[in-house]
């Protein structure tokens, strides 16, 4: 087995001995279960006017975006969406993205000009996160993104070690550092 086979292993045995083990678990078609963990929390996903305005928009434009939305993927239905979002919010336009994790980073990007300050911490979403690095990474005058050592500190973390030995080095797990530590 090479080497970054055995270091995925020793990951996950130590995630599994901390209980840390995730499962995929299948739900049936029809499940009544009340989705307060997911992104269905208010049901809509099964609600009959969603469900027929789904069957009218498959019938209309067929299954899949066909493309991005500049390239080919924008319909006039995303039009039509965008134009009484801006309306009922009062706003000039509106932009519509198909995920909440496409929004937070076009949103960082949108509003988070030269200069501006980003404090983020690890318990943000994952597109947050990521948002504020790729802000970092096309920024003139780049700063390396820090994380608070606690909850109640707020100092800089070190930078990450460098190892002389990458053979050696494997993902730390006594600490929740996320870089590699070497192991000599």
């Amino acid at each position: 087995m090479a080497g970054w086979q055995e270091a995925l292993e020793r990951q996950a045995r130590t995630r599994a001995k901390a209980g840390l083990t995730r499962t995929l678990r299948s739900r049936p078609a029809g499940d009544a279960v009340v989705d307060l963990a997911g992104n269905d929390y208010l049901g809509l996903a099964v609600h009959p006017e969603v469900i027929a305005a789904s069957v009218r928009a498959l019938r209309a434009y067929g299954l899949g975006a066909t493309g991005s939305r500049l390239v080919r993927g924008s319909t006039d239905a995303h039009t039509a969406l965008e134009t009484e979002l801006a309306d009922w919010l009062g706003a000039e336009q509106s932009l519509v993205y198909s995920s909440g994790y496409l929004a937070n980073l076009g949103a960082v990007r949108a509003l988070a000009g030269p200069g501006t300050l980003l404090v983020s911490d690890r318990y943000n979403h994952a597109s947050l996160i990521e948002a504020a690095r790729a802000r970092v990474r096309r920024s003139s005058s780049p700063r390396t993104p820090t994380r608070p050592r606690s909850r109640r500190s707020f100092m800089p973390t070190p930078a990450a070690p460098r190892c002389s030995s990458p053979s050696r080095c494997s993902p730390s797990t006594a600490t929740s550092r996320p870089w590699p530590s070497c192991t000599r």
